[in-house]
Formats: structure tokens, sequence, C-alpha cells
């Protein structure tokens, strides 16, 4: 009798333990209602939606209408989830907690009808069970399809973390390239205007994030240090002209204190202006690093602090130097307009003309300099605004002019009060004699 007992209970153990094992080979999913893939694409997806609604339409099955109807309410489901971004997220979600689930039930019952004599072949399967995980897990990791992973809409201070280091990022690359512009300024007459610094500016930082969300990891610098991408809201790669147009959107929102992020913590999708705008959305993959609510504002307080004190000490200075010497460059242009009329005047008289109004012409540009005046002794110069504040107020620059051996004159650049590192190159040769006298 306890023989009888002990088969009948493994009969029954044996029993539930398939029709566990059926329940769980037999989980469908709507990937498995739609026949697709699970990294199958946004256009597969729909065309297997239309084939099958088509199949499976009543009008065409009138011998089993209930049946047809059934299946195309599973079908319009399937397709409901799958084609909204947000929804096929969560059912990805629940499809890997449930095989996560259902392996590990597998695994309990594996390890319960174990036999003293089969320890051998239980090692054996399982060693071969982990190399088959361990190879599947390797194959997924290598995948760069986006639909294959569980992705979720990012955070606003998530976003604010990525942005904050961007903006170091392109901050350091801005302040290398004014030191370099400063060494080769300071060792050539060509300087360029504040317009043309602030494009160069706007064009760097243009191809630093167009082709960081463009790129393989959808994603620039800062977005991959917290584990977020720029995609499309299907979850594919955005072209370099839709990162173009987000940057462009989000460039005058920069310019109106970030206007078009008010939008993100209300949206659905968790997007801004730019990305409404774009057809964008950032999103990150489920498990990746999550930014706490409490450390980041306390990292961008004391990181914009860092850079600030960063900026005051070394960019200030250097900006305060480039925009003295941009003041100078038109400087020399009125003064190069005035040694013109000196030179006519001087060929056509034999001598220097001793007051600007001799040479034919007045120079008056008001709030920058006074007038251009020429000495005694044929100097033509100009004086910076006197009731200006700066390193040029109340300082001289001029045109000293000498006879060449034919008879023409030669001008030479000098200044006996402004800055050596200041003056263009041809006018600090004289110009250091001069102050050096003095």
């Amino acid at each position: 009798m306890p023989q009888i007992m002990y088969w009948r209970a493994i009969r029954v153990y044996s029993y539930k333990r398939k029709q566990t094992e059926q329940r769980c080979k037999q989980m469908r999913t709507h990937y498995d209602n739609l026949q697709v893939a699970r990294n199958a694409s946004p256009e597969v997806i729909k065309g297997a939606y239309k084939y099958l609604s088509q199949k499976w339409h009543p009008d065409k099955n009138p011998e089993n209408r209930e049946e047809a109807e059934r299946n195309l309410r599973i079908i319009n489901k399937a397709y409901e989830v799958l084609s909204d971004p947000e929804l096929r997220i969560q059912h990805d979600r629940w499809i890997r907690v449930a095989e996560s689930k259902s392996e590990q039930k597998e695994e309990r019952y594996s390890r319960t009808n174990e036999q003293p004599g089969s320890a051998t072949e239980n090692d054996n399967e399982r060693r071969t069970r982990e190399k088959r995980q361990a190879g599947t897990q390797s194959k997924e990791q290598g995948s760069k399809n986006p639909a294959s992973e569980v992705y979720e809409f990012a955070g606003f201070w998530e976003r604010g973390g990525a942005i904050l280091i961007d903006s170091i990022v392109v901050t350091l690359i801005w302040l290398a390239l004014s030191f370099l512009y400063g060494v080769l300024a300071s060792r050539s007459e060509a300087t360029p205007t504040d317009t043309q610094f602030s494009l160069a500016l706007f064009f760097i930082s243009a191809f630093y994030y167009v082709q960081g969300w463009s790129s393989v990891n959808s994603a620039t610098f800062g977005k991959r240090s917290l584990g977020l991408e720029v995609r499309s809201t299907n979850l594919e790669r955005i072209s370099i002209w839709i990162a173009l147009l987000r940057y462009v959107v989000w460039s005058l929102g920069a310019l109106l204190f970030l206007v078009t992020y008010l939008t993100q913590p209300f949206s659905k999708k968790r997007q801004c202006i730019h990305d409404m705008i774009a057809n964008t959305v950032v999103v990150k993959k489920v498990g990746a690093l999550r930014v706490n609510n409490v450390a980041v504002p306390a990292i961008v307080i004391l990181t914009f602090l860092a850079i600030g004190g960063v900026i005051a000490a070394i960019a200030l200075p250097a900006y305060q130097d480039y925009t003295t010497r941009a003041s100078i460059t038109p400087a020399l242009a009125h003064l190069a307009a005035a040694k013109t009329e000196v030179a006519e005047y001087y060929a056509a008289n034999g001598y220097l003309p001793t007051d600007s109004e001799l040479a034919g012409r007045r120079y008056n540009e008001p709030g920058m300099y006074s007038r251009v005046r020429i000495d005694e002794n044929g100097n033509v110069y100009i004086i910076f605004d006197l009731k200006g504040e700066g390193p040029l107020a109340g300082r001289m620059l001029a045109l000293y002019p000498s006879l060449n051996e034919n008879g023409s004159l030669h001008w030479e650049c000098y200044s006996p009060d402004i800055r050596l590192p200041l003056l263009p190159t041809n006018c600090r040769e004289l110009s250091n004699q001069i102050q050096s006298e003095q």
C-alpha cells in the first residue's frame, strides 16, 4: 500500500509539472498575436496588423463569425499596445518579468525532482543550461536594435543633469578655443568681430549636439553618462536633419530661459517643446543609472559655482582682452582713412597738414573715440573716449609718417600708453621703444 501511494504521488507531481511547463510555453504575448518578432520595427507591426485584420474580418469568415470577431478583438488590442511606444515599453517589461518567473518556477521544479543517483546528469544539464543562457545574453547585449531593449521616459532631473554635463563639455571647448584664439590674435593683425566669434561658438555647439543625437549611441556625452538616449517616438535612431531641427528649437528655447522645458513634467511622454516639434523622445534603458531627485540639484548648484569661479578667473580677463583688441581694429580703419587724405595733401602741397580740417575731413565717433587729429609733426592720432571705462579709456593710437628715399610717405603704427599685448603686431615694435623711454 505505501508503495502504491508513493507512485500515485509521483504521477500527480509529474502531471502538475507538465501543466506548469505547458502554461509557461503557452504564454502568449501581443507579439505572438500579431505573429511578429519582439524586435520588429513599427512598419513590420503595421503590415502584420493589416494582413491579420483582413484575414480575420467577420465578413470574410461568415461560417465562423464568432471566432473571427474574437480573433479580431485580440489583433486590435495587440496593435493598440505595440503601436504606442509607452504601452510597448510596459508590455516588454511585463514579458521579461513573466519569463523570469517562469524560469524560476522551472528551476525550482527541476531541483525538487532531482534523484540521488542522477547528480552527474543534473550537473551536465545545469552546465548546458548556463551556457545557453550566457549565449542568449551575449546576443542580446550585442544587439543594436532598440526595439529589443526595454525603455522608459527620462525624468526632469535626469535630463537636467545631462544638460549640465554637456554644458560643462561645451564650455571647456569654448575656453580652449578662446585661449587659442587669444594666442593667435596676439600674433596676427586679423581679429574676428564679436558676431563672427559668436557664430563660431554656435556652430561648434551645433556640431557637438547634432552629431551626438544622430550618432549610433543616440546621445551626447552628458546623456550617455546618465544612460539617456534621444530617439524618435518609434524608438528609432533619428537622422541628422531631425537632430538639427531639434537643436535649432532647443537653442531658441535656451535664449528664452529654457522655456521649452516647461511642458516636460506634464507631458505623457515627458516631451519638451523641441521634442514635440522634432517628434522625438528622451528615453533610458530599464536598469540604467537612476538619478536621485535630491542629489542632482545639489550637484547642479555646486558645479555651476565651480564653473562660475573658473570663468571669472580665466575666461573673463581673456574675453576683456579680446573685446579690447576688437575695439582697436576699427580705430585703425579710421586712421587709415585719415592717412590716405594726409598723403594726398602732402602730394599736392609738398608739406604735411597740421590740422585734420586742412586734410579736408572731420572725424568724430561719439561714444567711442574723440575726433581724429594731426599734431605739428604730422602724426595722425586718435584718442579713445575719455569718459569711458576700461583699458582703452583716454589712450592714444597713432600713425607716424616718415619719408622714403623716393619721396613717398612711410607710416608706422604706435601707442605710447596701450599695453603691448593688446596692440596689433605691426604696432608693437615702435610702441615698445616709446614706452620704454617714458
